[in-house]
């Protein structure tokens, strides 16, 4: 009787798989460098355990008639042998996870290398390919179904957008496929009050992540939708995307003569500064952040466009009364970085000091008046400063990086 070589290898594959066994460890998600050669099972464990990670990718590198006829569920394909194979690899994003594998072994193993140079951190190689993949009956797939298109959000729900203000709404397409796919046009937008960054007839190619805006603009308080469907031959995606205009709120402030800080709790619609400090620019002598400046009379704007979750400092030849148009900003946290920051006041009423910042006890040195001698100084018990009012903004001083979320008012 003969034997050929064929059936020969796939019994030594089948011998090593099952001698190797499964494993149950798990690699987790959150572990910043893995650079390793996983037998199969762990690689379906890995597989597993990073279902839902979109930072996780598996990296088919054989080539591309090799990937069409059998491939790993939500692979992405780089060929080996295109000459252009170590730009494709290059491009590829170094914060996310790689799984690698070839045919047997021997093009994965380069390719591991290969990124290992490159300073990709979180690489694994996957020892036998798809062959020992195969031999211990785990699954491949010929499909080319809608989950070769993952898309962030295909129904975006719904908010409350005031009128004049404009909403960006950002979509990632993730093409999963062969690196030659080519998506079909966008076939139709509708919705009168949304516009976009790119044509109906934008044409897709390429297993590369696609990064989309859709701007919602809203002229009167309504609500509105729009639909819009990119077909390709690896399935087709449907988004739905719900938007409310709503009657903008308006807050004022009360600008202090000489220095003070300011910040609102109230987005405004138009966020670039000098529209905002339009009504008060001849009064206004300068704006400013750690960032930025703003100082009309020296033709001088770094800041560009109001930071909604900043404070900032600033100095009027007069007091001046100066309104914010816009909506109620939902958000409420404040993101504080180790030593000395401008704290916004981002809820419309005011706060105990003690009570406010019980939430960063451990981390907080001081927190004083932008124009003012009131302070907090939690170490030696003095509060002077007892209530953090709206429209203010304050210097504070943390140890460490902590983040500050000021509650609802009741």
């Amino acid at each position: 009787m003969k034997i050929s070589i064929k059936s020969i290898i796939q019994v030594l594959l089948a011998v090593f798989v099952l001698c190797a066994g499964p494993v149950k460890s798990v690699y987790p998600a959150t572990q910043d460098t893995l650079q390793v050669h996983y037998n199969v099972y762990q690689c379906d464990s890995l597989v597993q355990a990073n279902a839902t990670n979109p930072d996780f990718v598996i990296l088919d590198v054989r080539t591309s008639g090799e990937y069409l006829y059998e491939h790993l569920m939500g692979s992405i394909n780089r060929n080996y042998y295109a000459s252009n194979f170590n730009e494709l690899i290059d491009a590829l994003p170094r914060h996310k996870m790689y799984l690698i594998h070839c045919r047997s072994g021997g093009r994965s193993v380069n390719t591991y290398n290969m990124m290992l140079g490159m300073d990709f951190t979180r690489v694994v190689n996957m020892q036998g390919g798809i062959m020992a993949w195969k031999a211990a009956s785990l699954p491949t797939t010929t499909s080319f179904g809608p989950l070769l298109m993952a898309v962030s959000d295909t129904t975006i729900a719904n908010e409350n957008i005031a009128v004049g203000a404009v909403d960006t709404i950002t979509l990632t397409i993730t093409n999963r496929a062969n690196h030659n796919l080519i998506f079909n046009t966008i076939s139709s937008l509708t919705g009168t009050e949304f516009t976009t960054d790119f044509e109906l007839t934008t044409i897709l190619s390429g297993a590369e992540d696609y990064t989309f805006s859709i701007f919602y603009e809203p002229i009167d308080e309504v609500s509105d939708s729009v639909n819009f469907l990119i077909e390709s031959n690896g399935g087709d995606v449907a988004f739905h995307i719900l938007r409310t205009g709503i009657a903008p709120v308006e807050f004022t402030i009360t600008l202090a003569e000489g220095w003070s800080g300011i910040s609102s709790f109230v987005a405004p619609g138009d966020p670039d500064v000098e529209a905002i400090f339009a009504p008060v620019v001849d009064e206004l002598v300068i704006l400013q952040d750690f960032d930025g400046v703003y100082w009309p009379d020296a033709g001088v704007n770094s800041i560009g466009n109001w930071n909604n979750h900043a404070g900032y400092m600033i100095k009027m030849e007069t007091e001046q009364q100066l309104t914010f148009t816009g909506e109620m900003q939902s958000d409420r946290t404040v993101m504080l970085s180790t030593g000395w920051n401008y704290l916004p006041v981002l809820d419309a009423c005011e706060s105990n000091t003690v009570d406010l910042f019980s939430q960063i006890s451990g981390n907080i040195k001081i927190v004083k008046e932008i124009a003012g001698g009131k302070v907090y100084w939690p170490e030696f018990g003095i509060v002077t400063l007892d209530v953090i009012v709206p429209g203010k903004a304050y210097f504070i001083f943390v140890d460490d990086d902590v983040v500050v979320e000021f509650e609802e008012c009741p």
